[in-house]
């Protein structure tokens, strides 16, 4: 094994400089040879599954016949990871790991298709070579190839990208205006591809939720005009991924941004997929914020919208939220929200002095009549 290892960096130390650009497949050394080169090397490496042997023979093609055949890279990829798994250290390690990235931009060199290849080194780069000395070059292959394969773009490659443009940001090398963009194409070319259903569509939303979560720790979306930098180019192509939805809705209330008009349009959108309760008290939340309670009713609880009690009008209403909006907060992790909305909704209560007109008491128990229903509740005032 040693003596294999030793030849092993020898043929690595011949990679120092390429021959020039070949027109012909299998280069000018000598054709014949490197295609029997090129079959012995497929019956090692495709056909037995010797990585060791087949090594030599890559080697040899990668040099002398780059263009014989792409599928080599392919090959050379998984023989050097091979390698690297045998637990070689030092300089034969790093030696190992250059060859590996040099296998990438020679692929892009003879056969192009920069994009899906620049990919497939960032991510060699990011698990390999994550350190002050890589950063702009792991930096660059992402943003290469999210840059040229747009809504083809890996989903491993989306979360790279998201990674280095916040190094980038913490070592000031580009600003926080930059860093929102990339976090808004990045949501954008997530959102096309839930939208579209494909196989990854999982790993997609999951890139999504480690990219929010991480820009939230890290006080990226510190308020609501960088939330809303950050979700809405996506929310407005792409309405129709629930995801997206969840957590750009999410996002707002994190940044405390119910008022805003997009939180109740977000909401609604989501209402009208899912029409979950909690949904429709967040729409409900919005009115409260802006001080329209009435409206909030209507979304919180809809079974009180009907014909008003010919005793106590639309002030039967209140009384029933009062007690509902009470018993919320008992059980509400949002209870200083929920006691805001209803210090909104006491002033809606009648006065005292009212209640005594009409020959009733503060806190006495009373039945209301509403929407073909009886409710038992006490009159409030404010």
């Amino acid at each position: 094994m040693k003596s294999w290892f030793f030849f092993m960096s020898l043929i690595l130390i011949s990679f120092s400089s390429n021959s020039n650009d070949k027109s012909d497949r299998w280069g000018t050394k000598d054709p014949e040879l490197a295609q029997n080169i090129y079959r012995i090397y497929n019956e090692f490496y495709l056909f037995n599954k010797n990585y060791e042997k087949a090594y030599p023979r890559w080697s040899w093609l990668f040099k002398y016949a780059p263009k014989c055949d792409e599928k080599i890279y392919d090959g050379g990829v998984n023989i050097i990871k091979f390698m690297l798994e045998k637990g070689v250290n030092g300089y034969l390690r790093h030696e190992l790991e250059d060859t590996l990235f040099m296998i990438f931009d020679q692929r892009i060199k003879y056969f192009g298709n920069e994009g899906k290849v620049l990919g497939l080194k960032a991510m060699e780069l990011f698990e390999r070579r994550l350190n002050s000395k890589y950063y702009d070059e792991i930096f660059d292959a992402a943003k290469g190839s999210v840059e040229l394969e747009g809504n083809a773009s890996r989903h491993e490659v989306l979360l790279i990208y998201f990674k280095m443009h916040l190094i980038e940001f913490k070592q000031k090398k580009i600003d926080q205006v930059e860093l929102l963009k990339a976090i808004s194409e990045v949501n954008e070319v997530v959102a096309y591809n839930v939208v579209q259903e494909n196989k990854k569509t999982d790993q997609y939303k999951e890139v999504r939720e480690e990219m929010i979560n991480i820009a939230q720790k890290q006080k990226v979306l510190n308020s609501c005009e960088t939330v809303k930098t950050a979700f809405m180019d996506s929310y407005e192509k792409y309405p129709e991924d629930i995801h997206l939805l969840q957590k750009f809705q999410y996002t707002l209330k994190k940044q405390h941004c119910r008022e805003e008009i997009v939180f109740k349009s977000v909401s609604l959108d989501l209402y009208a997929k899912e029409q979950k309760d909690s949904i429709a008290f967040d729409i409900a939340s919005f009115y409260f914020a802006i001080n329209n309670v009435d409206s909030a009713l209507i979304y919180a609880y809809p079974d009180l919208n009907c014909v008003l009690d010919s005793t106590w009008g639309k002030t039967a209403q209140y009384f029933i939220a009062v007690d509902r909006y009470e018993n919320l907060k008992e059980i509400s992790p949002e209870k200083e929200i929920i006691e805001l909305q209803l210090s909104k909704l006491r002033l809606l209560l009648p006065k005292r002095e009212e209640i005594l007109e009409k020959g009733y008491e503060v806190g006495q128990q009373i039945n209301i009549n509403l929407c073909d229903k009886t409710f038992t509740t006490n009159i409030k005032s404010q």
